[in-house]
């Protein structure tokens, strides 16, 4: 999951009028010739490519993220589909608009050179993480991120995502089989580091997750977690992926 509150758009103009989407509609189509870059102004929006006629789930996006900004440089279709997780509110800006501030206003320009160096260094640590990570600590590491961005702390002190995430849609940003994803998620339910109710997500107040989503959101600056997986291998079972 990609946060850009740092990069958030220059011309303030354009996230005046936001429009309301409400859960589960679909803001455009793969494929679909581009027509504005949608800014997130509020909410979680998730990225699908169909495959074999099924949607899988490549990434989620939240505030501030630039929907569609790379189709719109390329001039090229949506290369995915977007598709709301919550209430959202959307700001688009017509491609035209976004081309001219982008070629002639200084400030959108080191924008947008900020805002694809992000996409490039989350890619990059995707791509190490899928290609060295077991999924036990891909599975650990996604729930870390999503709590981080996502979530609401309940009285009891656990953590719950604002989203609900099916099995199948964690299978998908893990690269694993959905049968592998659901024993991983079973074990961590044993350790105490989530608790499943259907598609919600809660991380008990004791979870290690819980304290270091909270100790994140303390510390903006981090972008990734480089210690969870010491924090999580000293607690029991660990290391079985």
């Amino acid at each position: 999951m990609v946060r850009a509150d740092a990069l958030i758009w220059p011309c303030r103009e354009y996230l005046e009028s936001p429009h309301f989407f409400p859960r589960n509609a679909r803001v455009f189509r793969e494929g679909d010739p581009i027509r504005a870059v949608y800014f997130i102004k509020a909410g979680i929006v998730k990225i699908v490519s169909s495959v074999e006629g099924r949607d899988v789930l490549l990434a989620l996006r939240t505030d501030y993220w630039p929907l569609g900004s790379v189709s719109a440089t390329l001039g090229a279709p949506y290369t995915g589909s977007a598709i709301t997780m919550t209430e959202c509110q959307l700001c688009p800006v017509p491609v035209a608009d976004f081309h001219r501030l982008r070629n002639t206003v200084p400030a959108v320009s080191i924008w947008f050179q900020h805002v694809l160096a992000t996409e490039l260094e989350n890619q990059f640590h995707r791509t190490r993480q899928l290609a060295t990570a077991g999924v036990t600590v891909k599975l650990e590491e996604l729930l870390l991120r999503m709590l981080r961005l996502a979530s609401r702390k309940r009285q009891d002190g656990s953590l719950r995502l604002d989203v609900q995430v099916s099995v199948t849609e964690l299978a998908d940003l893990v690269c694993a089989s959905r049968e592998h994803v659901s024993r991983v998620l079973t074990r961590l339910q044993a350790r105490g580091i989530v608790v499943r109710d259907r598609d919600w997500i809660v991380a008990p107040a004791a979870s290690p997750l819980t304290r270091l989503a909270l100790q994140d959101r303390e510390r903006p600056c981090v972008t990734q977690s480089t210690f969870i997986r010491d924090d999580l291998s000293q607690t029991a079972g660990a290391g079985v992926y």
